[in-house]
């Protein structure tokens, strides 16, 4: 604590309010202020309220804390509230509606001693340690009237609403009812009648208002180190389906008629038992399915279509209707998984049916607001939630910029996944996935239809190899080159006309045996991948006796296969190899 000495006038016995004239002890001083700073707040009471005792007596008993009598009134000390910023300021209305003055700030003091006496104290004088100011006593700089020892004949009534509205507006984390019942009990002089006062809070929280940018208010960032974050114990990603579906936001997208929904809900079954989805495995636990789209007779028959006579189980609940995002969703949902505690995974089937009505402007704001407060309910809840979600027509070279909607979609979202066919009438469908804890993937799906199950056929990478395998494989020129190399003990060389030439012999009915570089470029890393076949341009032309020109050969050879090297070294009859 630091004190600066005053005059007999309590104004400051110093050039300047500079850290350089403060004290460490006000022994000595006759007339001495303490340093209040940035961090304490300090209630003046100057006798300006009517039954001001009974406010005082009600701060005794509810809020105590250091408390220092005045030559006027009292001084309450409180710790400024975390997250708020209040200013120095006098015949200040606070939310109860009460008057008083607020002291703080860098160079603000109060009085603790005066002709050489010191104040009467409550408890030994220390703010470091204080309570923080309660909601009730914040600062309510909008208001005019000073709603303490109000009588029946005072519009009580009138003045009671728009101040409880003002609270509403500044501070919409306050409970205004109960704020209401204080200033009823404590600081009016006639008190309203329950009904009465219910009805006065009941229009006040009915009235739309205008929340009002607190200029007070400090958004604290959380802040720490970078090695604390490498010291601390985090829980792995939880994943729901393996290398598919973790925790947080994930959209599963395709053209309608797909057979997202399907997907969605058998899904919803394979976490709910714990069994393999598309062959992937899966962390038992309970789903809700959000079906949007379907009635009860519809969701009912493609739930006996999927499980084929089986039991549904007792952790997959299910609803057809919800609110929309901005008209409370989220509240519904938060009252389930507080009823369902065991629910982990929620799919909504579909992202359209819980938008709001937008007029078209800022589409990437409101995808990015919407999307986003999904996510954010899913990270605080450790949820998975899916939302199934459409493609829009075009031909993107990238197949997640098909994703219906602007980026703010697709870049809040943690994890992508999209259906799509290379053509619409293709029996194989192309799962694609990209995502923050998922590595880019894509895989090869058929839709059974006498299941209604999406089924796995493989990564989209085997489909490509085995592509290939086969083209090469059917290639006449890899087949004549191979045929060669074999027939010659691993060696051939020839020039592009003789090799064409040896095509002919082995496949005569091909309309063209003319071999060009272009041919070879394609198939030289294959021979070598598939059948160990290298190749190389001679350096020097070579005489052809074909043609009688000199020209350079084209080499293909088989690689030799390398042998380890052992080295063997004796140390006391024991081999050591390296």
């Amino acid at each position: 604590m630091q004190f600066i000495p005053l005059k007999n006038d309590k104004s400051p016995n110093i050039k300047s309010m500079n850290q350089q004239y403060y004290q460490t002890t006000f022994d000595n001083l006759e007339n001495a202020g303490l340093i209040i700073g940035d961090d304490v707040i300090v209630l003046d009471f100057d006798n300006d309220n009517i039954n001001e005792n009974i406010i005082c007596d009600y701060i005794d008993a509810n809020y105590p804390t250091l408390r220092v009598k005045t030559t006027k009134g009292k001084h309450y000390y409180y710790k400024m509230p975390t997250g708020y910023s209040f200013k120095r300021n006098t015949d200040v209305i606070s939310v109860l509606g009460f008057q008083c003055d607020y002291l703080t700030g860098k160079n603000a003091y109060a009085v603790i001693k005066l002709n050489g006496k010191t104040r009467e104290m409550n408890r030994e004088l220390n703010i470091d340690n204080l309570p923080e100011l309660p909601l009730q006593f914040y600062p309510l700089y909008k208001a005019k009237n000073n709603l303490t020892g109000m009588l029946d004949g005072d519009a009580r009534n009138n003045h009671l609403y728009k101040h409880l509205l003002l609270i509403k507006e500044t501070y919409p984390e306050m409970n205004i009812k109960d704020v209401a019942n204080i200033i009823n009990n404590i600081v009016f002089e006639d008190k309203l009648k329950k009904a009465e006062l219910n009805n006065i809070v009941k229009s006040a929280l009915k009235k739309e208002t205008n929340k009002i940018k607190n200029k007070d208010k400090i958004n604290n960032i959380q802040y720490a180190t970078a090695k604390s974050l490498q010291d601390k114990d985090l829980p792995p990603i939880t994943f729901y389906v393996d290398s598919l579906i973790p925790q947080g936001l994930t959209l599963i997208c395709s053209l309608p008629k797909i057979g997202k929904s399907w997907m969605a809900l058998d899904l919803c079954l394979s976490i709910s038992k714990g069994m393999p989805f598309l062959g992937f495995k899966t962390l038992k636990t309970g789903c809700l399915y959000l079906a949007l789209e379907d009635s009860e007779h519809r969701l009912k028959s493609r739930l006996n279509k999927v499980l084929d006579g089986k039991i549904a189980p007792d952790n997959f609940i299910y609803a057809t209707r919800c609110d929309d995002i901005e008209n409370g969703l989220i509240n519904e949902i938060k009252s389930i998984i507080k009823k369902e505690p065991y629910i982990k995974v929620i799919v909504i089937d579909t992202l359209q049916k819980i938008r709001s009505d937008y007029n078209g402007k800022n589409n990437y704001a409101n995808d990015y607001k919407e999307v986003g407060t999904i996510k954010d309910f899913a990270d605080e809840n450790g949820l998975a939630i899916i939302l199934i979600h459409h493609l829009k027509k075009g031909n993107d070279n990238d197949v997640f910029g098909k994703v219906s909607g602007t980026n703010g979609i697709t870049g809040t979202a943690d994890t992508t996944i999209v259906l799509d066919k290379q053509n619409r009438y293709d029996k194989e469908t192309i799962l694609s996935i990209t995502g923050r804890d998922v590595d880019q993937n894509q895989y090869i799906l058929n839709f059974n239809k006498e299941s209604c199950k999406w089924q796995m056929i493989s990564s989209y990478e085997e489909k490509v190899m085995r592509n290939e395998l086969e083209e090469y494989n059917n290639n006449p020129l890899v087949d004549t080159i191979k045929t060669l190399v074999n027939k010659n003990n691993g060696k051939w060389a020839g020039s592009l006309k003789e090799l064409g030439i040896e095509l002919q012999k082995l496949y005569s009915n091909l309309a063209d045996n003319k071999v060009k570089n272009s041919m070879l470029d394609p198939i030289k890393p294959l021979l070598k991948k598939y059948d160990g076949i290298g190749y190389y341009t001679t350096p020097n032309p070579v005489k052809n006796e074909l043609t009688g020109k000199s020209e350079r050969q084209k080499v293909f050879y088989k690689i030799p296969i390398k042998k380890n090297v052992v080295n063997v070294e004796s140390v006391d009859n024991v081999i050591i190899t390296k």
